[in-house]
């Protein structure tokens, strides 16, 4: 309904609390890192939740990583280029191939090293 909100036990139990919140509450107790999945656009190909993880990215201090929603290599681009991220993982973008998604591992034609060279000296 246009609000964020946490879920656990592999998505199954909401807990009703925002996930900035929640981030913010995490890193106040301790956690060395947080894993973000945007699990409404798991498996999508709608892109990475950009809003909540800028949001996300801008108050903590503590190492980000997020999945959900890739679908092509320029998404990894995009969200990486426009927050503050340790990692960003993706699936489906390696698992389905083809107008049919047919499952087949894929890599893509270049190597991911080079994607972000650049990022490795910030």
């Amino acid at each position: 309904f246009g609000k964020y909100s946490v879920y656990v036990e592999n998505g199954k139990k909401n807990i009703n609390i925002d996930p900035i919140d929640y981030a913010k509450k995490m890193e106040h107790l301790g956690a060395g890192e947080l894993n973000l999945n945007s699990i409404d656009r798991e498996g999508t190909g709608q892109g990475f939740d950009s809003i909540l993880i800028k949001k996300i990215s801008n108050l903590i201090s503590i190492p980000l990583v997020v999945s959900g929603g890739a679908r092509h290599i320029q998404d990894f681009y995009q969200i990486v280029e426009s927050a503050n991220l340790t990692a960003v993982a993706a699936g489906n973008l390696f698992v389905y191939y083809g107008k049919h998604k047919a499952v087949l591992i894929t890599y893509p034609k270049i190597e991911l090293d080079e994607i972000f060279k650049e990022y490795d000296e910030r």
